[in-house]
């Protein structure tokens, strides 16, 4: 049995966007953080076909870097970054 992605009104999905913002990177044990990588973690292999973006601030995008390469998800997702809001600072590492 494998379960796959696919939308009720236009057939399979092509690509899924996950906006994930700073505040789910920061923070000791944060559960934010837990829940998204655990959610990430459970993607299985065979959706290859399927794009996966996630769009962090850019005060975390080392961390998010490192989680993916060392989780082995580099080749099948795409990491790409926006600004901060001004007046936030830099993001403190992997929850």
């Amino acid at each position: 049995m494998h379960p796959s992605l696919v939308s009720s009104a236009d057939g399979e999905l092509e690509q899924v966007l996950f906006t994930i913002p700073a505040y789910v990177v920061r923070g000791k044990g944060n559960p934010l953080w837990k829940a998204i990588t655990h959610l990430l973690r459970q993607l299985p292999d065979y959706t290859d076909y399927t794009a996966i973006y996630i769009l962090a601030h850019e005060s975390v995008e080392g961390p998010w870097q490192q989680w993916l390469e060392q989780q082995g998800l580099m080749p099948r997702k795409t990491l790409q970054t926006l600004p901060d809001a001004p007046g936030r600072g830099r993001g403190d590492g992997l929850g």
